[in-house]
């Protein structure tokens, strides 16, 4: 039986709960056997999966980044073998050609991905704080356990639109989408960079 803890588990539909358990530890390609097939993910140390999931053990440095990229581009949920839920079998995934790439190749992408990886993995777990701080505050706020009624939040103005970008260009540009989404209509001065016409 899996207890709450810090182990992540994922079903195909994303992240499930964390557990005090861990199935696999490494880097790891999470490919969906039942449900939403094209929500292939990578996950990074510990974590546990459902029968939904099927998961990758990388043998090579690098190659599970490799494989990621390759099948976030392929439309895996046009190979579904179900019929009334969509699935996915090791036999299908075993038939889809793939060029492999040199060690040396996988070791450069896994090294010129890293940051990149990195910084999806701060915000994975920067948005999984919020969602929990999210889950335990809301109840206390409907509840009335908390009472934010008379706390005062400075106003900001209202420069949200603002282009930081000093370039007259990205200014034009930016303003141009602007106006395009708004139908011409109500965009906030400071986002402009100038007039159309």
């Amino acid at each position: 039986m899996l207890l709450d803890g810090q182990c992540p588990v994922y079903g195909s539909g994303g992240l499930m709960r964390h557990v005090d358990k861990y199935l696999y530890e490494g880097e790891s390609v999470l490919i969906p056997r039942k449900g939403t097939l094209n929500n292939v993910m990578i996950v990074h140390g510990r974590f546990w999966t459902v029968d939904t999931m099927f998961y990758s053990k990388e043998r090579v440095p690098g190659a599970a980044r490799y494989a990621y990229f390759m099948l976030k581009r392929m439309d895996l949920a046009s190979m579904n073998a179900g019929s009334a839920v969509p699935s996915m079998t090791t036999k299908i995934l075993s038939a889809i050609p793939i060029l492999m790439p040199s060690e040396a190749l996988l070791s450069d992408l896994k090294t010129w991905s890293d940051s990149i990886f990195r910084l999806i993995e701060i915000s994975r777990l920067e948005k999984e704080r919020l969602i929990e701080l999210r889950d335990r505050l809301l109840p206390k706020l409907m509840s009335g356990e908390i009472d934010v009624s008379k706390i005062e939040l400075p106003m900001r103005p209202n420069n949200h639109f603002r282009v930081s970008n000093s370039n007259p260009l990205v200014q034009k540009l930016f303003s141009e989408v602007l106006l395009e989404e708004r139908g011409g209509e109500g965009c906030p001065d400071n986002a402009r960079g100038g007039r159309r016409g």
